[in-house]
């Protein structure tokens, strides 16, 4: 994640952090298995510059799956890139990837840079959504520890 971030730092790529390591930027101690990128589709070019030797599947356009874009970089692990979610994501609830996070981004401060993450109440949504129970257990009593 920071080395991601410290390489689109300046070059206007517009990216927010979702999945398992927008949590743990909060605190949550999740395990996550890899990192989730959101960017705009009109920042695919650059980000394939920025990243042609770290590009392990390259960035396409997914053809109306739930992204429009999609690839995988490695950064020291595995940095999963999507554009543009689609409004599927959001069915039939809001989630922490999906069009309507994307207008409610949070922004926190992690090692120097401003993050953008979705509101915990979304990523709350999606753990239940793929029924990760230890991870919904984790999340609510952040929840609960920060509104006591």
């Amino acid at each position: 994640l920071l080395t991601f971030a410290d390489r689109v730092a300046g070059t206007g790529v517009d990216w927010w952090l979702t999945g398992s390591c927008a949590a743990c930027v909060r605190g949550i101690p999740l395990k996550p298995h890899d990192v989730d990128i959101m960017v705009d589709a009109r920042n695919i070019g650059l980000l394939r510059e920025l990243f042609q030797d770290d590009t392990i599947e390259p960035i396409v356009d997914s053809s109306g799956w739930v992204t429009k874009d999609f690839g995988v970089l490695f950064l020291g692990c595995r940095v999963d890139i999507a554009s543009d979610p689609q409004p599927i994501l959001d069915q039939p609830e809001p989630v922490d990837c999906g069009p309507y996070a994307k207008t409610v981004l949070e922004t926190v401060s992690w090692r120097g840079h401003q993050l953008r993450i979705p509101p915990i109440e979304l990523q709350l949504n999606a753990n239940r959504r793929r029924q990760r129970v230890e991870r919904v257990r984790l999340i609510e009593e952040y929840m609960q520890a920060r509104n006591s």
